[in-house]
């Protein structure tokens, strides 16, 4: 696999090839091998968001943003580092997120840079863009990083507002620059955060427990995210199975993974 890394002028600066042996599995792909073996076993409710969740010891009742309301006997919560269920359960997010100084926007787009099995990274001061392509034939992948003192909280609502954010960073007409911006406007799968990790103090509250980065998790920068969410999801699966009260699963499950979730690097 090759990697190059260019200045602030586009020039090259080094090109290093490596190894290309890692088992790298899109999201897409990954979240249709999950759910595939789960058809007609269990109801996937799609296009909807939890609205309320009442715990009244027995049972969590559950309103949607839809109207529909259900009961359930243990709610997880594994919505990544902005979630919901950790909202409406522990509070809001602020106390609970350590921001790291970065904020990122990935997103795909055709590869018409004859681009196969390489990345190019091209970097200055505060800022970095990079372009990636997999296989001949495949989209690529593009991610802008910048630097910024302060999260900027009030734009995540508004997508638009995210794209001007980061197009304010990358004004130069050097290297891909101003087609990755372009591309940035136009992408569908635009997702722009920053770079920062949840710490909370308890994974679990009476009949609802967090999972994945809603729970504990590296940064961006730290990778590996969705195999940590698979471990932790493993781990509670196999202490709810084991039988037993909820709280001594849930207890089992924290015990087992926080002293491991505790040092992952940022």
């Amino acid at each position: 696999r090759l990697t190059t890394r260019l200045d602030a002028a586009g020039e090259v600066r080094e090109s290093v090839r490596g190894a290309d042996d890692a088992l790298r599995v899109r999201r897409g792909d990954l979240l249709a091998a999950l759910r595939a073996p789960l058809e007609g076993r269990v109801e996937f409710l799609t296009g909807d968001s939890v609205a309320t969740l009442d715990d009244d010891g027995d049972a969590v009742h559950v309103a949607f943003d839809s109207g529909d309301f259900r009961t359930y006997d243990l709610v997880i919560g594994a919505e990544g580092p902005h979630s919901n269920t950790r909202r409406l359960v522990f509070g809001p997010e602020r106390p609970f997120h350590h921001y790291h100084g970065q904020v990122f926007a990935g997103f795909s787009l055709p590869n018409d840079f004859g681009l196969a099995h390489e990345t190019v990274v091209w970097e200055a001061p505060g800022r970095r863009a990079s372009l990636t392509a997999y296989g001949p034939g495949e989209p690529a992948h593009a991610c802008l990083t910048l630097t910024r003192e302060d999260p900027p909280y009030t734009v995540f609502g508004d997508p638009w507002a995210q794209r001007e954010l980061v197009r304010g960073y990358f004004p130069e007409q050097v290297w891909q620059l101003p087609v990755l911006v372009r591309e940035m406007w136009r992408a569908q799968d635009l997702h722009v955060d920053v770079v920062g990790e949840i710490r909370i103090r308890a994974w679990s509250h009476e009949r609802v427990a967090l999972v994945g980065d809603a729970a504990w998790g590296g940064s961006l920068l730290a990778g590996e995210g969705a195999g940590k969410a698979l471990v932790g999801a493993y781990v509670l699966g196999e202490e709810l199975g084991a039988g037993g009260p909820h709280g001594g699963a849930f207890a089992r499950y924290e015990e087992l993974l926080r002293g491991g979730a505790e040092k992952v690097p940022l």
